[in-house]
């Protein structure tokens, strides 16, 4: 019966923890996300994450745009990354040079930006999109935090 107990607590934190790390620092949206808001470090997104799980309000909040969550807005930033990661030689090449060619057309479709204004937008930005050997995720996380900026 002991073992069940420890069995059950370490299958709780490594639920509630596994969202905590997939998110980097931010356990995404929902009722936990709105309590722990401004809070940072582990203990407040495994409090944030863990209130998500057990309150299963996660898919309400995306569906109706409310709790913290924007509706699209994870769908989106997946397309994004899957693109930069798919296409990154081509899509650092084309941010480094200015050049609007086909990675900054297609990237600047899936965000929802003029392509113009987005290969201009990453291009004047490069060095801290690109900074410190940063790979498609962390690419992916600056741009959106960029177009937050200016939008």
């Amino acid at each position: 019966m002991k073992l069940n107990k420890i069995a059950m607590a370490a299958a709780i934190v490594c639920v509630a923890s596994a969202g905590a790390v997939e998110a980097r620092d931010n356990p995404g949206c929902g009722l936990g996300s709105v309590i722990f808001s401004g809070q940072r470090g582990l203990a407040f997104d495994l409090g944030a994450s863990f209130t998500n799980q057990i309150f299963i309000n996660q898919a309400f909040g995306m569906s109706s745009g409310t709790l913290g969550c924007k509706q699209g807005a994870r769908i989106a930033n997946r397309q994004l990354f899957g693109y930069v990661h798919g296409n990154f030689e081509m899509f650092a090449m084309e941010a480094a040079s200015g050049e609007r060619g086909e990675a900054m057309i297609a990237a600047a479709h899936v965000v929802g930006m003029d392509s113009v204004e987005f290969t201009a937008l990453v291009h004047d930005n490069f060095d801290s999109i690109f900074a410190l050997n940063a790979d498609a995720s962390e690419v992916t996380d600056r741009i959106y935090k960029l177009i937050g900026q200016t939008a």
